[in-house]
Parts: C-alpha cells; sequence; structure tokens
C-alpha cells in the first residue's frame, strides 16, 4: 500500500487512449492459456511486436501449471509487458477492501515468484472498478488500463470476421496523425490467435500505426 509512483503516467485513474497519436497498444486479457504461445511466435515473427498480456493466476490457465510459468517468463523475455487481471477474474467492485487485495496480492506474489516482479499495470475484470475500488488502485500504484478499441473476439469465436470487421473499420477511419488505439482481444481463444492477430498487426501497419504500450 502506498508504494512509490514513478513516472507520468497517472496512478488509480482509467485510461483509454495512448498518449501519443499514430500508437497502438495491443492488449490482451485472461491468459496465459494454451493458445498464448501462439499468440507470442505471431508478435515475434512480425517485427518483435510488443503487446501488453493483463494476466490471472487461476482462470482458463493456472499459474501453478509449469508450462504456463513458462509462458509468462517468455513473455518477459520478449519484451512484453505483464499487468494484473487479478488472480481468478473476480469482479472487484462487489468485492470487500479486503477480499480486493487478496485477489490483487495473490496475483503479485505468484508473478513475483515466476518473474521476479510485481505488475504495475491493471485492467479490473469486467472493468467493475467503482471510486473505492479506483482509490485503492491508486493506493497499490497502479495504473488503471481500459479501452477505446474493442474486438469482441470472446463473441465472436465461430465468427471471427465480424471482430476483424470491428478492427478494419476503426482503423480505416481514422486519421493515424489524430488517433491511437488501445485494443482489447484475449489469448485465450484459438480463433483470435489464428485469425485475428495477424490481421490486426496488418491493418495497423497499413495505415501507419505504430505498436507500443499503453500510456
Amino acid at each position: 500500500m502506498n508504494r512509490p509512483k514513478p513516472g507520468g503516467v497517472p496512478y488509480g485513474h482509467l485510461i483509454k487512449t495512448c498518449k501519443d497519436p499514430g500508437t497502438v497498444a495491443l492488449t490482451f486479457d485472461d491468459g496465459p492459456f494454451q493458445y498464448t504461445s501462439g499468440l507470442l511466435d505471431i508478435l515475434k515473427s512480425n517485427g518483435g511486436i510488443r503487446a501488453t498480456f493483463f494476466v490471472n493466476g487461476k482462470n482458463a490457465g493456472d499459474l501453478n501449471n509449469q508450462a504456463m510459468k513458462d509462458t509468462v517468463r517468455r513473455m518477459m523475455a520478449d519484451g512484453h509487458q505483464i499487468g494484473s487481471h487479478t488472480f481468478s477474474h473476480k469482479p472487484l467492485s462487489p468485492l470487500s477492501q479486503k477480499d480486493k487485495i487478496s485477489e490483487i496480492i495473490k496475483l503479485e506474489d505468484i508473478l513475483h515468484k515466476i518473474i521476479g516482479k510485481k505488475p504495475t499495470y491493471m485492467r479490473p475484470p469486467g472493468f467493475e472498478c467503482n471510486n473505492a475500488c479506483m482509490k485503492l488502485m491508486g493506493k497499490m500504484g497502479y495504473h488503471v488500463i481500459g479501452e477505446n478499441l474493442d474486438t469482441q473476439d470472446w463473441k465472436n469465436m465461430s465468427n471471427m470476421q465480424a471482430s476483424k470487421d470491428i478492427v478494419s473499420k476503426a482503423v480505416d477511419g481514422a486519421d493515424s496523425k489524430k488517433n491511437n488505439f488501445i485494443v482489447l482481444a484475449h489469448d485465450i481463444h484459438e480463433a483470435t490467435v489464428a485469425q485475428l492477430a495477424k490481421h490486426m498487426i496488418d491493418k495497423f501497419k497499413e495505415k501507419g500505426y505504430r505498436c507500443k504500450r499503453p500510456s
């Protein structure tokens, strides 16, 4: 609590856009899972793009599993940013203060054991974080990250073209000299990795956007 807060990125406030025009932050929630390593391959083979992964301790995957630990270590080795999505993906706002803290600290402790670091970026599950929750995030030294381009991949598993169209429509209608994106997708879905990821990369490159971490 009341941790040091270096840098100029706000703490305890919802950040929904990147700081600079022409930038895009690719963010992936709910992992790691069995498809995450394939996504890491795609990001690496397309110019070493660095994304942000908002991970859970136990959700689709389990960070007690050695393969999932190795995936998180690879995220770090490949230069990606690892953020918190809480331990078990429970919405934070309905929880007591004690349970909120427990959800956050449990994941911090696991990640510290795996990669020797604790996250400073947070995406609350379901974006449920009321004023009291935001105040807690500030005290705990977290930048809270939202989105301004939701791919809705989670509900388009059988029709990923719909998510591709969401991305294309948003990017085609935005001047890269004036606009930026924080993109929300999920690395726990096979179709996201196999179909959507490369489409997003190609589309943003085509329109002159640069990939970076959210800020």
